[in-house]
């Protein structure tokens, strides 16, 4: 959350640093090269903080990470800010300083794209239209926020002289009213994507997602608020008395550094998109998944061989969905999106027809694809979407993927105690788990760790992501009763469910455990 917050906040400024600092403010005010090597330092070290807890997670040699396609964004996005950075020395320690401060500002419009292309954004059916939003609502955004503290700072600076920042604070005044219509529209426009379309939209709000994504509306409709009181009343008094104008500022600054940490926290949730949970298909099976498109016209059977995470080799038949024949298409491509641990970046694949070798000659396998990577680069929930393009008709076809645990499976059920699961590793760690209930309504779903001499295990971190047949992944928050025993709290309706726990040791070992799950309807009364 810290690197989160160090990056986007440095970025904002970063961006204001050109286009206000020099643009408006014409190099105002005096410390905005100081400002600028600030910035630039915050968003490199957030670039490098965000690397660093992602090779953590992932569990993998940094080298090895580069060359996947999780880790190649978090990369260009250390280049991206490490190039800003070198721009802001040049810049504070030069004489010609506004070409370098221009160029860490470009920089930084960069690494905003890198991030946004790598996000939720990426995940969405129309993924480049998604993207385009996220990198303009983040853009104005830091043209606004970023703003403010600069026009913060040059009040500060003309504080008790007869030079009131007049002009500086009329332009910036003009630039955040279009800024804040751009960052209004675009959000709206992926709140609407995030949350599952307009149908979607009060279920979508409930979700966790939701709540937060309703916090930072309502912390963005109070900036709004104060901006609006600016522009019509303390601008106008600025010629007078300068302290409406700062005290306003100020607080808009304080609701903006609220509104950057409720980003990071979004970007580690989940979103609802309700498009996928129409035609998921069958309870998955872990290393195989199988999907329909949402008109239930293209069918999609994938396997991933050998199932755990890290290289898999994957192989996707496409048939008809009534027929059951192969489907001819022009080119078979995945899109992968961790729900176990969101703040991966979204990835693809472009898979190749399958060729049979046997016999005199190799021929084409009408209707099966395949490819080789490590899409799949951590353990756990997975959405994949394939996406099958026949001529100029694309269809997309949303599957889940679990992939394989190390461990060995076992169930005991003991009349009027709940059904434990019990999952073995060769390390002679097992990880234990069971519903309360097992009956419609709320469901708490508790793991516990054990080491091999039979005490607790602490953990770290537990991740469990419960899923309906025909439905979408959920990923309930995670209570913690004891060091090694935690329990998602999940309200369930009578059905047939996959439950996938991720636990991660101390020591940085994660252990991953599933297993089906049924509810029984409520007892009648």
């Amino acid at each position: 959350m810290t690197a989160k917050t160090s990056l986007y906040a440095g970025l904002m400024l970063l961006v204001a640093t050109s286009v206000v600092g020099l643009g408006l403010f014409g190099g105002a005010p005096r410390s905005l090269r100081i400002v600028g090597l600030v910035a630039a330092l915050l968003t490199f070290a957030g670039a490098v903080g965000l690397l660093v807890a992602e090779q953590h997670t992932v569990g993998v040699p940094m080298n090895d990470l580069m060359r996947t396609a999780t880790g190649r964004p978090y990369l260009w996005l250390v280049v991206a800010t490490l190039a800003a950075a070198i721009c802001s020395v040049l810049a504070a320690a030069r004489q010609r300083w506004r070409a370098a401060l221009w160029g860490s500002g470009a920089a930084a419009a960069v690494a905003m794209a890198i991030r946004a292309s790598s996000g939720h954004a990426a995940g969405a059916p129309d993924p480049l239209l998604q993207q385009a939003y996220q990198w303009l609502h983040f853009l104005a955004a830091g043209l606004w926020v970023g703003g403010l503290v600069l026009l913060l700072l040059l009040l500060r600076e003309r504080l008790g002289t007869d030079r009131p920042p007049m002009q500086e604070a009329r332009r910036f005044s003009n630039l955040a009213l279009w800024s804040v219509g751009v960052v209004a529209l675009t959000g709206l426009l992926r709140a609407v994507s995030e949350l599952g379309g307009m149908s979607n939209l009060l279920d979508g709000l409930r979700a966790s997602y939701g709540l937060t994504l309703l916090g930072k509306m309502a912390v963005g409709l109070v900036l709004i608020g104060l901006g609006a009181t600016n522009r019509l009343r303390n601008v106008v008094l600025l010629a007078e008395d300068e302290r409406p104008l700062r005290r306003f500022v100020t607080a808009e600054t304080v609701f903006a550094l609220g509104v950057l940490v409720l980003t990071g926290v979004l970007t580690g949730l989940s979103p609802p998109v309700a498009a996928a949970s129409a035609a998921t298909g069958p309870p998955p099976v872990a290393g195989s998944a199988t999907g329909a498109d949402f008109a239930t016209t293209t069918r999609v059977s994938l396997t991933m061989t050998p199932g755990f995470a890290g290289p898999n080799a994957f192989r996707a038949q496409v048939t008809g969905y009534d027929t059951g024949s192969p489907v001819s298409a022009d080119a078979v491509t995945l899109r992968f999106q961790s729900v176990t641990h969101p703040d991966i970046p979204v990835s693809q694949m472009r898979l190749t027809q399958h060729m049979d070798h046997q016999g005199m000659g190799a021929q084409v396998m009408e209707g099966v694809w395949v490819g080789q990577g490590t899409a799949v680069s951590v353990m756990g929930t997975w959405r994949v979407t394939a996406l099958v393009r026949s001529g100029a008709s694309t269809v997309e076809v949303p599957m889940t993927l679990i992939t394989n645990s190390e461990g060995t499976t076992s169930t005991v059920a003991i009349p009027g105690a709940p059904v434990t699961t019990t999952t073995s590793f060769p390390d002679g760690v097992s990880l234990q788990s069971f519903v309360e209930r097992a009956t419609a309504g709320p469901n708490p779903v508790h793991a516990t760790a054990f080491a091999p001499n039979g005490k607790e295990l602490p953990l770290s971190s537990v991740v469990i992501v419960v899923t309906p047949d025909g439905g979408e992944p959920m990923r309930p928050p995670i209570q913690r009763f004891s060091p090694g025993h935690v329990a998602a709290n999940t309200t369930l309706d009578a059905g047939d469910y996959i439950v996938d726990i991720v636990a991660t040791a101390r020591d940085g070992r994660s252990y991953e455990s599933s297993w089906q799950l049924s509810i029984a309807p409520a007892p009648a009364g």
